[in-house]
């Protein structure tokens, strides 16, 4: 498969990792989640993922693979926050989109087969001089949709979104997330919750006392912000125009 999933659909072009770098070495420090190019100069990502303040020389910035191994730094500007305070952010980049992802406009329903791609559990070393080194492992991922329903406890209070049979490891926030076998995007993942079932509960034995204890069993589900949220997005970076006005003006 490579890194291509469809039909002139590269993901690795505009789907790119978070990295912190320190800029008098360009030297990665820290691996920080997922980002993707939703038009020319404009980037998305989960805010959490570029929340942080940054020590002293040190700046967020996406990384566009060169070569085997090779990514080439692209710093981050005017990052905002979504301005309902969602877990979405927007910012500024001098990169140019590889590909224009579509919008997937029809309604999202259960059992929809979606795909997503993103950057989770990138792995840290150390060279013999002691400096950090990356090893960037992008991941596809595929699976459905459980429901769209309105999650209670996001940022900005309760927001419509999607839960998804997708495992969202560390590294994945930020990653658009795909109809299946299209370039259409429909949301952006922002979270994994879990949700608990009891499978026996707790009992006990009224000939020898002996308690058993209740067993619970943990599902993880991964959430995704709608196609709607995700358009909302303003800031220095669309002249603070909503993102869906430059998006459809575009297409």
């Amino acid at each position: 498969m490579g890194d291509r999933v469809s039909e002139g659909v590269k993901p690795s072009d505009d789907i790119l990792p978070i990295v912190v770098v320190d800029e008098s070495t360009a030297r990665p420090v820290a691996a920080c989640g997922t980002a993707f190019l939703i038009a020319d100069r404009i980037a998305v990502t989960a805010w959490h993922c570029v929340r942080d303040p940054l020590k002293p020389g040190q700046r967020y910035v996406v990384c566009r693979k060169r070569g085997p191994n090779v990514y080439d730094p692209y710093p981050l500007s005017d990052v905002v926050k979504h301005p309902a305070g969602r877990d979405l952010a927007l910012a500024r980049v001098p990169l140019d989109a590889a590909q224009r992802f579509a919008l997937f406009t029809p309604t999202v329903q259960p059992g929809m087969h979606v795909w997503t791609f993103g950057y989770p559990a990138t792995q840290l070393r150390q060279d013999a001089h002691g400096n950090k080194l990356f090893a960037l492992g992008p991941r596809y991922l595929e699976g459905y949709v459980t429901r769209t329903f309105v999650y209670p406890e996001g940022p900005g209070g309760p927001s419509p979104a999607h839960e998804l049979d997708i495992q969202v490891p560390g590294g994945l926030s930020g990653a658009p997330v795909f109809f299946q076998g299209t370039d259409a995007i429909l949301g952006v993942v922002f979270h994994a919750h879990e949700v608990e079932t009891v499978e026996a509960f707790a009992s006990m034995d009224p000939r020898t006392g002996k308690r058993e204890p209740e067993i619970v069993r943990v599902i993880y589900f991964g959430l995704a912000y709608t196609l709607d949220t995700l358009l909302e997005l303003r800031g220095p970076a669309t002249n603070d125009r909503p993102l869906r006005e430059l998006v459809f003006e575009a297409q």
